[in-house]
């Protein structure tokens, strides 16, 4: 089995990290379905690219398998 991997989420990753998370909601408990994947696209991609938040990635080999946005200290 491949190591599990932590890395700081770049903008190349965004895609990626809006298909998990609509394929992840999209299931019990939350059971939520939008109209595109690109509202999942635009929650990670207007944060990350306005620095409102780091985002972190955790990866098996080229796998996604989950993602995390933090937001930034202002201070």
């Amino acid at each position: 089995m491949k190591e599990l991997t932590f890395q700081s989420l770049d903008a190349s990753m965004i895609p990626d990290c809006g298909r998990l998370s609509q394929k992840v909601y999209a299931q019990p408990p939350w059971n939520e379905s939008w109209e595109s994947a690109k509202v999942m696209y635009q929650f990670f991609h207007n944060p990350v690219i306005n620095n409102y938040f780091v985002g972190y990635v955790a990866k098996r080999g080229t796998e996604l398998l989950a993602s995390a946005l933090v937001l930034r200290s202002r201070g």
